[in-house]
Parts: C-alpha cells; sequence; structure tokens
C-alpha cells in the first residue's frame, strides 16, 4: 500500500463588498476547503494578486480580513491559495469590492413659529444642476435627518411636508411655498 497525498480543494469562495475606509472579516476559510489528507487547521493560507486591496489571513483561526488603501476604491481579484502540509495547493479568486465613501448632509426640521422638532418630515436632495432626486431621508422624532450617498456635487435640500400641515421649504430659504 503506497499512500497518494491528494492536493486540497477549494470551494466557492463568495466575493466581498465593504466600504472605502472599512472592511471585511465575514469569511472563515475553513468553510472554504477540504482535503482527506489533512484537517482543515492543518492548511496553510496565502493570497495574491492584490494591489489596493489589504489581505491578512489569521494563522489560527483562518479567517480573512479585507480593507482598502486609503481613498482607493474600485474592484480587485485576490487569489486565495490553500496549501496541504505536503505542499500540494488549490486555490479560488475572488473579487473584492471597494465602495466608494460617499458624503452625506444632516439638519433638523423646526416648527418656524414654536422652534419644536418636527418628526415625519421627508428630506429630499436634488441635484443643483440638474434637478434629478439624488436620494431621501424622514426626519426622526427630534426632527433630524441625515441623507446619504451624496457625492461631491451641490445639492438642492427640500423639506417636503407631504400630507402634514406645513407649507414647502428649501434649505436656504430662497425659495418657499
Amino acid at each position: 500500500w503506497n499512500p497518494v497525498n491528494d492536493a486540497p480543494i477549494v470551494g466557492d469562495i463568495p466575493d466581498v463588498n465593504f466600504n472605502e475606509g472599512g472592511f471585511n472579516s465575514s469569511i472563515d476559510l475553513d468553510y472554504y476547503v477540504t482535503d482527506i489528507d489533512s484537517l482543515a487547521s492543518e492548511i496553510s493560507w496565502t493570497y495574491s494578486g492584490n494591489t489596493n486591496v489589504n489581505v491578512s489571513i489569521d494563522p489560527g483561526t483562518h479567517i480573512v480580513t479585507f480593507s482598502s488603501q486609503p481613498g482607493w476604491y474600485g474592484q480587485e481579484a485576490i487569489t486565495l491559495i490553500a496549501q496541504d502540509p505536503g505542499g500540494l495547493s488549490s486555490n479560488h479568486t475572488l473579487i473584492a469590492t471597494v465602495v466608494a465613501s460617499y458624503g452625506s448632509v444632516s439638519g433638523r426640521v423646526t416648527d418656524e413659529i414654536n422652534g419644536l422638532p418636527v418628526a415625519g418630515i421627508l428630506v429630499k436632495a436634488y441635484n443643483w444642476d440638474t434637478n434629478e432626486l439624488v436620494d431621501t431621508a424622514q426626519t426622526l422624532s427630534d426632527g433630524t435627518y441625515r441623507v446619504k450617498g451624496l457625492t461631491p456635487e451641490n445639492y438642492r435640500i427640500y423639506a417636503d411636508p407631504q400630507s402634514l400641515d406645513y407649507g414647502y421649504e428649501y434649505y436656504n430659504n430662497t425659495e418657499t411655498q
């Protein structure tokens, strides 16, 4: 009888997404490798292909953490390589997507007469040049709101009273109804 070392088999490791300036530590590589000759804990992991995405694999837990270079966003193919104690290896390439961190606008809507916060107002952000509606937010019980996902542009912020008994008003009071 002559035992043969078989290479590990790496399954489909899912692609990852995370925000610019953030990270993703959701992948435990032990769930994606099988080797009839070795335990998952005996597999060593390396990676290749990264330029702007930082990759760190904990040697004890095999949890991989992805982060990005400061100010960078986009996609990068990362190859994760599993090697068994006998030196045989297998790999899988995933796509790491770093989502650009966009800006936001926040504020507070209050009643003009008594100064109390107004809940339930729909606040809309329109692109200043195209008048296109970009995103919305609803005021909370304290009247505050945050419109997220704004690229570097000029915006018109509009508090829409919907069915509430308030008039239309723009942020800088230049246009009212």
